[in-house]
């Protein structure tokens, strides 16, 4: 059975924390494919930048190391910039320029096909410079997962 949800998304304008109130009663397959396309992403940009921060933090220690020889040190800083280097060809691999774009079209997908017509909320604009990223992730998550009963999966 189809569950309905009021989800307020929060936003801040100059400051003032306001809320727009959503009804959510349908998610489609296409949304779900498409957020979970999305969240196989989010992930695969979580590794490379924790792979990207441990290469630096490496080098930072190797910098600071008295105890190796100048010639190892550098050699070392070559192999771990490459590896950075080689994660950051990976992220542009697999399209990090849209990847906020990606999310905002999930969002406006979800709320047009529940009847949505306020323009701001269908704007890009608003999500990006008024909603905080930990509201849309919520809001799609709870929307899209609405009818599923993930605690009883736990």
């Amino acid at each position: 059975m189809r569950k309905e949800i009021d989800f307020n998304v929060e936003y801040i304008v100059k400051g003032k924390e306001l809320s727009k109130k959503v009804k959510i009663k349908f998610s489609s397959q296409k949304v779900q494919r498409d957020y979970g396309d999305w969240l196989a992403k989010a992930a695969e940009f979580q590794e490379i930048n924790l792979n990207r921060k441990k290469a630096l933090d490496e080098i930072g220690s190797i910098i600071i190391n008295k105890d190796i020889s100048m010639k190892d040190k550098k050699e070392q800083i070559t192999v771990l910039n490459t590896e950075k280097d080689n994660e950051e060809k990976r992220m542009r691999a697999i399209g990090s320029e849209n990847f906020i774009k990606d999310r905002f079209d999930i969002v406006k997908r979800l709320l047009e096909d529940n009847g949505v017509e306020d323009e701001e909320l269908l704007s890009y604009k608003f999500w990006d410079e008024k909603v905080d990223t930990n509201v849309q992730n919520e809001f799609l998550t709870r929307c899209i997962f609405k009818d599923h009963d993930l605690k009883k999966n736990l």
